[in-house]
């Protein structure tokens, strides 16, 4: 650390390539669990960073979560009010919508969000399975609720 220290003295900041491996290691060491865990969500976000949906369509699939808290455990998914079968991830709305979506993060009633998670039926089960859940909207087209999981900001 000292040897960092010195080269900063004389050269000023260094950038993340120029930090020395022992500098890196110790940072690592002082993340927390939750400081870490956010990092390798911004490392994945880093792939795609003007990604807003992201879909997943394997099955056993799950959402890219910026935060180890406030996780839904798989009692919190209700199971498909149409046909009773339970409930997959399908996709999630990243924060980085909420750029698009310019929001002031003054405005205490602006939207915001560390993930949002939809999960809609394994069975992809259709309106005909049970008409009385379905909603009608003005034009005559019909939807099926999902149901969507919201990851606080921390």
């Amino acid at each position: 650390m000292s040897e960092y220290e010195e080269r900063v003295a004389q050269e000023g900041e260094l950038s993340e390539e120029e930090l020395p491996a022992e500098v890196l290691e110790e940072v690592a060491e002082n993340l927390t669990h939750d400081r870490r865990h956010f990092a390798m969500f911004q490392a994945r976000v880093e792939c795609a960073p003007e990604q807003c949906i992201r879909y997943c369509f394997q099955d056993g699939a799950g959402p890219l979560w910026p935060s180890p808290s406030n996780l839904p455990s798989p009692n919190d998914i209700p199971a498909c009010p149409r046909c009773g079968k339970a409930r997959k991830f399908e996709f999630q709305v990243m924060p980085q919508l909420l750029n698009h979506l310019g929001q002031d993060e003054g405005d205490r009633d602006a939207l915001d969000w560390s993930t949002l998670a939809v999960y809609t039926c394994a069975g992809s089960c259709s309106l005909a399975a049970a008409p009385k859940v379905a909603h009608a909207v003005q034009g005559g087209s019909t939807y099926l609720e999902e149901y969507v999981w919201v990851q606080p900001p921390s």
